[in-house]
């Protein structure tokens, strides 16, 4: 519980960080990036799953991490970002993982925010966060807790998007 607190704490450092101007500034325009790399679908299923969460947390007010769908979402977020994530600090590869990001949340996502998402996303440890999300017990204060506190990592993300 107190690495998801953590994790909140950080999102919101890099939200505040990224909207004073500190981005990797990608040109994200489409007709740069390479529609077929690995980097651009991986992109294009986290914008997806974005634009999925987003809809489903403006429609309720709330992001419901217990949905088998956002579960899923979770889970595609997870690991369409690990897949990639190792390769960020090349510029062509950045640019097609935003330029798919923005394709895939049909433009929820867009180039003024991909940057403070793609580094929100990236302090966020999705994997754990989808273990203890799947595993918790909300019966219990405890696995009630866990999910109030992934909820809001999650929120922070989408938040951005607003």
């Amino acid at each position: 519980m107190k690495k998801i607190f953590a994790l909140c704490v950080a999102i919101m450092m890099v939200i505040t960080a990224t909207s004073c101007g500190a981005s990797n500034a990608a040109s994200t325009t489409a007709s740069t990036a390479n529609t077929t790399s690995t980097a651009y679908t991986a992109g294009s299923k986290i914008g997806s799953a974005l634009k999925s969460m987003y809809t489903q947390y403006k429609k309720d007010g709330t992001l419901n991490l217990k949905s088998a769908t956002n579960l899923v979402n979770l889970a595609t977020l997870s690991t369409s970002y690990n897949s990639i994530k190792g390769s960020l600090k090349d510029k062509t590869i950045y640019k097609d993982l935003a330029s798919g990001i923005i394709a895939g949340s049909q433009k929820t996502v867009t180039e003024s925010t991909v940057d403070s998402v793609i580094s929100a996303i990236g302090n966020v440890d999705l994997s754990s966060i989808l273990n203890q999300v799947k595993t918790a017990d909300t019966s219990t204060t405890s696995g009630s807790n866990t999910v109030t506190n992934a909820t809001s990592a999650i929120s922070s993300i989408l938040n951005i998007l607003k």
